[in-house]
């Protein structure tokens, strides 16, 4: 969970001051023709590989030299060696995961916020609330409305993806989650809500960037 809520929190404070404080920069840039989407892709193409290689150093580094299941969830061989790396390689992809969709969640954040003053006190927010909604600190399962918001944050994703590799449902007595069953169907639904939290925020910060447009306020 740990290394969860660290990927969660390197992606949102990699880009949280990102926009904000470009505002007035991108507004003279786009009334003079920066393409919008443009300048999304740079920001998303770069911070994405920064925060990528973090959370693949911190997931590495971090689940290397821990004991592993003797299986893997995505590939199925006789060889405990190769098993090994490949669930080494689904808790990593699950830590990336969560830092690259924190920090397209950022740069929504500094997108909406008119000063960058306001950043880290909304940064301290956000990552309470995906360590409260992740489902590792307490079970979120059939309490409402926390089992409802905890679809929001990638945190809740990442760490089914990381507790269907590691098969937590097997290590904890109490407090077990359907989302952590040592089951692939499990860790691919995780990975494709990380993905679609990812395009629905990018989707959002595209709006958003679009209403920062000079040209359109000046035209009300």
């Amino acid at each position: 969970m740990l290394l969860i809520i660290g990927g969660a929190l390197m992606g949102c404070a990699t880009s949280i001051r990102e926009i904000v404080k470009e505002q007035a920069i991108y507004r003279r840039e786009h009334g003079i023709g920066l393409s919008g989407s443009a300048y999304l892709a740079s920001k998303l193409a770069v911070l994405g590989a920064i925060t990528g290689l973090q959370g693949l150093i911190v997931g590495f580094l971090g689940v290397a030299f821990l004991p592993l299941p003797d299986d893997s969830l995505l590939l199925h061989s006789g060889n405990p060696q190769l098993l090994r790396w490949v669930g080494l390689a689904e808790v990593t992809a699950a830590i990336i995961a969560v830092t690259v969709v924190s920090m397209i969640l950022g740069l929504l954040i500094s997108a909406l916020i008119g000063n960058a003053d306001r950043g880290m006190p909304l940064l301290v927010l956000v990552v309470m609330a995906q360590l409260v909604l992740c489902g590792g600190l307490f079970a979120v399962r059939d309490r409402v409305p926390l089992e409802q918001l905890a679809w929001l944050p990638p945190s809740r994703w990442a760490y089914a993806m990381a507790g269907s590799s590691l098969g937590v449902n097997y290590i904890r007595i109490t407090d077990t989650d359907p989302l952590w069953d040592h089951d692939p169907a499990r860790y691919l639904t995780a990975l494709g809500m990380c993905v679609a939290l990812g395009v629905v925020m990018v989707i959002l910060l595209a709006i958003r960037l679009k209403r920062l447009d000079p040209q359109r306020r000046a035209r009300r």
